[in-house]
Formats: C-alpha cells, structure tokens, sequence
C-alpha cells in the first residue's frame, strides 16, 4: 500500500485509506475490536450498552453497577460526558431529572442502578434520607447522645439551618422514640424511620 493505488477500506460504504493488513481503516478495526463487527448499525445503542453492564436481579434487590467507578458511584459514558449509572438508570426509567432535583439512593447502595431504587428529590431531602448513625455515634442512634451535664440522654434534628432538640430522656429507648416522631415531623425524606 502507498501512493497513487492506495487500496481503500474494505467495508463497501467506507472511502477511507486501508491502514491494516486485514484491509481496514483504523476506524473499522477498532469497531470491530470493540464490537465484533465494523458496522455502524450492529453496534448496541446506548440503552443496550448501559444494562450489558448491569446485574439485574428482582425488582427488591440492588442491581449493581459492574463498570467503571467514581468512589462506590457508577459511570456512564455518554458522549460528549460522563455521568452517574444512577442517574442515567433514573432518566431512562422516568424521563429527565427535573432542575435543581439529584437523584436518590433509597436503598442507600450508592452501586445501585435499579430504577425502582431511585427517586429524585431537592439536595435537601437527599440529606434527609440517612442509613443511620455516624460512625462516631457512641448510642447507636443517630442524632441522640449521652449529656454529662444533664446525665440524661438528648438529641437534634437538623432541618432548614435549625436545630430542634429532643430535651432531656432517662433511657436511650425514650430518646430514640423522640427523635424518630421529631424526624418524622420535620422530614419528608427519612425512609428508615418511617419505615420503623
């Protein structure tokens, strides 16, 4: 190959130069590396491309997300950009995120990607929705601690810059019971509590 009678691709509607000795031009031959063909209609859309690397399972379980990560949370490529499996799951499922909404983990698995997981919800309701305490937290339950001062138990909620508090409870089962209806009264998203 060279010169004047440099033979063209091999595909019959390509007028690229054949830089491979299979008769190929380079973009062909990637196409069939990473496809198995060089056609452009047998590639998978991009809907097919985003469930081949998923482990779908019921519709209660966590489908994981087996690409590419960020910290626990799936990428997605899709040209020009990247962006969260878990968003991209949510949109193909219910159509555009609405501004200023993020999508939610209800399962709390940031590697979920199943639909019926995610809800999308203010920056704020994504806060509200917790797995649980801290792992600082010596009461095992979030937001309520032991006051040396008042040798009592007590707690907070955090809800629009305010924080609310519980008072004063001798037993952590009293306190835990307030701080779940003080949840429950300010919170619209805390899945955990209203589920207990």
């Amino acid at each position: 190959m060279g010169g004047d009678d440099q033979e063209t691709c091999v595909v019959s509607i390509c007028t690229s130069p054949a830089t491979r000795r299979n008769g190929m031009c380079n973009i062909h031959y990637r196409r069939v590396l990473k496809y198995g063909t060089p056609a452009d209609g047998d590639r998978p859309s991009e809907v097919e491309r985003f469930w081949a690397k998923v482990d779908v399972r019921g519709n209660d379980e966590c489908w994981e997300w087996a690409a590419g990560k960020r910290g626990d949370y799936g990428l997605f490529n899709v040209p020009p950009c990247t962006i969260g499996a878990h968003r991209y799951s949510y949109m193909a499922a219910n159509g555009p995120i609405a501004d200023g909404l993020v999508v939610d983990h209800m399962c709390h698995n940031p590697a979920c990607v199943n639909p019926y997981h995610l809800q999308a919800v203010t920056v704020a309701e994504n806060g509200q929705n917790h797995s649980g305490p801290t792992s600082r937290n010596a009461s095992g339950v979030r937001g309520v601690w032991w006051c040396k001062t008042w040798l009592r138990w007590t707690g907070q909620v955090h809800h629009q810059g305010r924080s609310h508090s519980i008072g004063h409870h001798d037993s952590l089962e009293s306190a835990s019971v307030a701080i779940v209806n003080l949840r429950n009264q300010l919170h619209s998203n805390n899945i955990l509590d209203r589920a207990s």
